[in-house]
Parts: C-alpha cells; sequence; structure tokens
C-alpha cells in the first residue's frame, strides 16, 4: 500500500503517484461490486441446492438475479460516470472540465445496496434452518448461532459507509483511504463470508 503512497498526505505525493493511485482506487472500485455478487450468488447456489423446498428456489433465484444486476450496474456507472470517460480513472481533485455524475450519491448508494444484498442473502440459510423439521431447537440454535457470524461481515460492510464520508477524506483522500481498505478487506474474503 505504501509503494504508490497510500496513508501519505496527498499535498506530499508527486503528481503521477497520485494519478497512478487514483487509477487503482478505481479500478477497485470497478472489482469489488462483482466480486461481492460472485460470493452471494456461490452462497446462494449452495442454499439453493440444500432446500428441496421451491420458496427457496424462487427466493434464491430472484436474489440472484438481483446480485447480477448489482454486479453490472455499478461497473456500469463507475466507468461511465464522466464525459470523457477517462476523467472516471482520475481523482475528483485532478479532473479538468470534466461533467461527472454526483461521486458523493454513488459512494453511498452502491455500498448501501451492497449492505441490503448481504443482509437478505444471510437470512435466506438462517430460514432453511429453522424450517427444519428433523432437527431439535438446540441444534437449530446452534447452526443459527454459526450462521450469525456472518453478521459480523454484514458489520463490516456498514463501517464502510462512514469511512468513505469522514471529514477530510475527499480533501486528502489518499490518507484516508486506508480505513476504507480496512473495512473493505473485512468484507471481502470468503472465508468470514457466511452468507453476508
Amino acid at each position: 500500500m505504501t509503494t504508490y503512497g497510500f496513508g501519505h498526505p496527498t499535498a506530499s505525493l508527486p503528481a503521477v503517484t497520485f494519478e497512478i493511485q487514483s487509477f487503482i482506487g478505481s479500478i477497485a472500485r470497478l472489482v469489488y461490486t462483482p466480486a461481492s455478487s460472485l460470493i452471494r450468488i456461490s452462497v446462494l447456489l449452495f442454499v439453493r441446492r440444500l432446500s428441496v423446498h421451491s420458496w427457496i428456489h424462487y427466493t434464491t433465484l430472484v436474489l440472484i438475479a438481483a446480485n447480477i444486476l448489482y454486479a453490472v450496474i455499478p461497473v456500469f456507472l463507475l466507468t461511465f460516470q464522466c464525459w470523457p470517460v477517462s476523467a472516471s480513472f482520475q481523482s475528483p481533485i485532478i479532473r479538468r472540465s470534466a461533467k461527472c455524475l454526483n461521486g458523493q450519491m454513488l459512494g453511498l448508494a452502491i455500498p448501501l445496496a451492497s449492505l441490503l444484498l448481504d443482509v437478505v442473502v444471510w437470512f435466506v440459510p438462517v430460514i432453511l434452518v429453522v424450517r427444519v423439521r428433523n432437527l431439535g431447537w438446540r441444534k437449530k440454535m446452534l447452526s443459527v448461532a454459526l450462521l450469525g457470524i456472518g453478521i459480523l461481515a454484514c458489520g463490516a460492510s456498514m463501517m464502510r459507509l462512514p469511512a468513505g464520508r469522514r471529514k477530510g477524506a475527499r480533501s486528502d483522500p489518499s490518507r484516508h483511504i486506508i480505513v476504507l481498505a480496512m473495512w473493505t478487506r473485512f468484507v471481502s474474503p470468503p472465508s468470514t463470508y457466511i452468507s453476508c
């Protein structure tokens, strides 16, 4: 992270380093939504294979479609948020005479949609476990508690929201991106992703 000056004050960085940093950040934003969608889709496909209930099949189909839309629409919006398109891959500080969508709204809408999908997808296996007839209540509660670990990933997803909106994040993005990257790291790994 420190190779390209992440975590250092933006004013102290050379212009070339800041441009590389902006490009890396733009690519990371483009990769994040499809990656998180694929994780949720894999959980939904697994739950779909476990269940014989038709409502699970229909629910998972709807949620898979929603995740596919979430994988495609933000990538399109982030790629074509500015005209000329090359300005979409630059920091708002160095964009010159580019007409862009409201970056604050995109920065809030995309993580909120991700959080909503995380929580809804988390509920599907929990409801499936609770509805199992041949399982005692003790085992059901233990299974729900194990699935409850996925709430930690949902919590990390919630912590990403204020990280990007902190005071100084717009004026000194290089220094403040570290907090956002930290919470994104907690959200992303599939090993801790029990549906959320």
